[in-house]
Formats: C-alpha cells, structure tokens, sequence
C-alpha cells in the first residue's frame, strides 16, 4: 500500500489488484468473489479521508470536472 496519497495514483489497475488479492486470499471461493469485493467496499467506504483523498491528482481533476458538469447544467452555482 502506498504511505501516501499521491502514490495511490501508481497502481496501474486498483480495482484489478483488488480482485488478484482476494482470489488469492479466497482461491476455492469464486462464486464469493464480487460480495466480498463489495463487502469490502462497503466497509473501506466510511474510513475514506476526504481531505487525504484530495492531495490524489486524479480525484482532484474528478471533482473539477465534475463541479463543471454540475454547473454547466445549472444544478450548482
């Protein structure tokens, strides 16, 4: 894992690597495998620093897209 945010950005495929580390972990319980991608997920969710994740370029361009998207279609001021 990385020790900070703006590493995060060098796992090529996150959610890829997610899903290598739990077949790994539960190799004979495939018919398993999307719960409790989504079990973790669920539980990753509340634990999510926002003021962390925006020091992640990535996120910080999604949230300036999005703002504008938002506010293109009158949603937002």
């Amino acid at each position: 894992m990385p020790g900070r945010a703006k590493q995060v950005e060098l796992i090529n495929d996150p959610k890829e690597t997610l899903k290598l580390i739990i077949q790994h972990v539960y190799p004979n319980q495939s018919r398993y495998w999307n719960r409790i991608r989504g079990e973790i997920y669920g539980k990753l969710a509340p634990e999510i620093n926002l003021a962390r994740l925006s020091q992640v370029p990535s996120y910080k361009q999604f949230v300036e897209d999005f703002t504008t998207v938002l506010k293109n279609l009158k949603v937002i001021r």
